[in-house]
């Protein structure tokens, strides 16, 4: 289909296979699997759509590739574009969406914003104490589950009001506090653990 239409700018063309480093000059078949992906998106991004419906697109791209692609994306984004994208790459979909939507057994069962998503997820702390660790009163948080790493580390993992965590430890010395960002994987086999059973 997109010979039916000529890019809006042939030069477009031209700058899209320059930053991705493809050859134009031969046969489809004859390419790698990424070169082949790098035509692909060459294809959906030559038109300058407003609409994007993308499957997989950094599907066989390496990783500096991959970098080019986001920032491709992410400017035609800004521009005012749509992106419908389905992958199994949730730390793209991550960077890249601002709505996410899981599927299960071809049914939407969830679809919110990145950012509902994230508030709504646990968080996790890795805490080193300076004395023993105060198994008792983390315990005792409400929608925390507590994993002892060693006798002055822990693992926090929470969901909802944080302020119960950042009260235990105001009577406690803490050495160091890591806070984990939100995984978009682990969110998604949250959806999917029932599949499993």
């Amino acid at each position: 289909m997109s010979d039916l239409q000529p890019p809006k700018r042939a030069s477009y063309v031209t700058e899209l296979s320059k930053r991705f480093g493809a050859v134009l000059n031969q046969r489809i078949g004859s390419l790698s699997k990424g070169n082949r992906q790098k035509i692909g998106i060459i294809q959906a991004f030559m038109h300058q759509p407003k609409v994007f419906i993308l499957d997989e697109p950094t599907a066989g791209l390496d990783p500096l590739m991959q970098e080019v692609f986001f920032e491709l994306a992410l400017s035609a984004k800004a521009d005012g574009a749509s992106l419908f994208i389905s992958s199994h790459n949730l730390g793209e979909v991550q960077k890249m969406c601002d709505r996410i939507g899981f599927i299960r057994r071809g049914k939407l069962i969830s679809e919110q914003t990145i950012a509902d998503l994230t508030a709504s997820a646990s968080q996790t702390f890795h805490i080193h104490f300076a004395q023993a660790t105060p198994m008792l009163e983390l315990k005792h948080i409400p929608r925390a589950k507590v994993t002892l790493n060693s006798p002055h580390s822990v693992t926090v993992r929470l969901q909802g009001d944080m302020s119960p965590l950042f009260a235990v430890l105001a009577h406690h010395k803490v050495r160091s506090l890591d806070r984990r960002e939100v995984n978009l994987e682990e969110e998604f086999m949250r959806f999917y653990k029932d599949d499993k059973k």
